[in-house]
């Protein structure tokens, strides 16, 4: 079920595309302005690249946003406990064995995002569902919940494809030592913020690891439950490489994106009466090149239509009767184009 708070971040983001967009298009593609009596200014703007480069970065922030808040690393530690750490073990046959359990989740730099402690863990259990998509032929996603006497806990970060019978793509990892020193005393403490490598490298210290799936999972935590051959067991659910590799994904496109806007073509046609020139200057990948034309070179500004899809671009028809088009054929409406073609046909009435 989405919650009110995530409907409300999507129609955030909605609200943003939108707007963004809004804000491009207001732009014209053409846009002629006069700074002063003697120059005219044709300017020809890259909106399409711009429409492609605001797409790109939008999905980039998206992707860095969602590596960030999204959880990567899900780390449970449980240990036994006895109701009175004080009693004589040997003697005592009805004390009452306890599993007490921290779950930690983090970000997949290890910015801890929560720390939730289960106490008196009662066991683990397999949920499923149908698969919206069929994939190795598993019809199932499978997650590992956590019950105790009130409470029921999500261990897996998501749902999951992993079964005994599919050998590939193991991604828990479980941990078994016998130092009753707490796993996240030893590595965290009161430290808001987990070092991955620290981490990485003091799991790796361990007295044993297994790489597990969902179901292996569920059964290892009841047997240690129910049979403690360990004091201390420790689960990871890691997606770690995959927030990394989100997040690397979303940091290229929004370079992707400033290239575009950076490199996009631009084109800017100055008539000038001062020095009675024509300047043409085009930016394509950042190089810049001129070319200029007497304005008395200049017999005629037309509109010339294509024949094969009816759009219409501006041109100049120099003296020697070669065509230099100031626009391309961007669409089929002709209003915007009369007027410039006025507009500049004004400006050049007395040369």
């Amino acid at each position: 079920m989405v919650s009110p708070a995530d409907n409300f971040n999507i129609l955030y983001y909605y609200l943003l595309f939108f707007a963004g967009l809004i804000l491009i298009l207001r732009n014209s593609i053409l846009s002629l302005k006069q700074p002063n009596p003697n120059l005219l200014e044709l300017r020809k703007q890259p909106i399409y690249y711009w429409i492609i480069g605001f797409i790109v970065a939008y999905l980039g922030f998206l992707l860095l946003i969602s590596a960030w808040n999204a959880t990567a690393l899900r780390t449970l530690t449980c240990q036994h406990f006895f109701e009175n750490s004080f009693s004589n073990l040997k003697s005592s046959k009805n004390i009452k064995k306890l599993i007490n359990c921290q779950l930690i989740s983090a970000n997949f730099i290890g910015n801890i995002k929560s720390n939730i402690s289960i106490i008196d863990l009662q066991k683990a259990k397999l949920e499923k569902k149908i698969a919206t998509v069929y994939r190795a032929n598993v019809p199932y996603y499978y997650r590992v919940v956590l019950l105790n006497n009130k409470d029921r806990i999500v261990f897996t970060i998501n749902w999951d494809w992993e079964r005994d019978d599919i050998p590939d793509g193991h991604r828990y990892i479980i941990y078994l030592k016998k130092d009753r020193r707490s796993f996240n005393e030893k590595l965290i403490g009161n430290k808001s913020l987990i070092d991955i490598s620290e981490l990485i490298n003091s799991l790796f210290k361990l007295d044993n690891k297994i790489y597990a799936t969902s179901n292996d999972v569920v059964t290892r935590i009841n047997s240690f439950i129910e049979n403690p051959t360990n004091n201390t067991i420790i689960i990871q659910d890691n997606l770690v490489l995959g927030g990394y590799s989100v997040f690397i994904l979303g940091f290229l496109l929004v370079i992707i994106s400033f290239s575009i806007f950076i490199l996009a073509p631009k084109t800017l046609y100055k008539l000038s009466l001062e020095d009675n020139n024509l300047t043409c200057q085009t930016w394509i990948f950042g190089k810049e090149k001129t070319i200029q034309y007497p304005l008395v070179d200049i017999s005629e500004i037309v509109l010339e239509q294509n024949d094969k899809n009816g759009r219409y671009r501006i041109i100049l028809i120099l003296n020697c009767g070669e065509k230099l088009p100031l626009t391309g054929y961007y669409d089929s409406t002709i209003e915007e184009k009369q007027q410039i073609v006025e507009n500049i046909k004004i400006f050049l009435k007395d040369v």
